[in-house]
């Protein structure tokens, strides 16, 4: 049961920090969602966010929906790794509840 809930809470995590990402609500993240996030995570260039959208969107619509950021979330052979979901989180957590 312990695993239930950890991955309960984990899949919460994700969702909180693709819907921060997903700045216009659709469900979706863009590339300029993508770089945006990129550049809040990890200062990079922009450039980054390229092959970040190239690795995520697995069904080539050009953008990353929600399924396709939580296998990458989870995947620690994708770009986003538990470490950088807790840096995102730790950013929209601001009263560290």
């Amino acid at each position: 049961l312990l695993g239930l809930v950890e991955d309960k809470k984990e899949l919460k995590d994700v969702k909180d920090v693709f819907y921060v990402f997903d700045e216009n609500m659709d469900g979706n993240l863009c590339l300029h969602d993508i770089k945006e996030a990129n550049i809040k995570l990890k200062g990079e260039d922009q450039v980054e966010g390229q092959r970040i959208l190239e690795e995520c969107d697995l069904d080539g619509d050009g953008k990353v929906d929600f399924h396709e950021f939580h296998i990458a979330a989870v995947n620690h052979q994708k770009v986003m790794t538990k470490e950088n979901l807790r840096i995102a989180f730790d950013i929209i957590d601001v009263d560290h509840s």
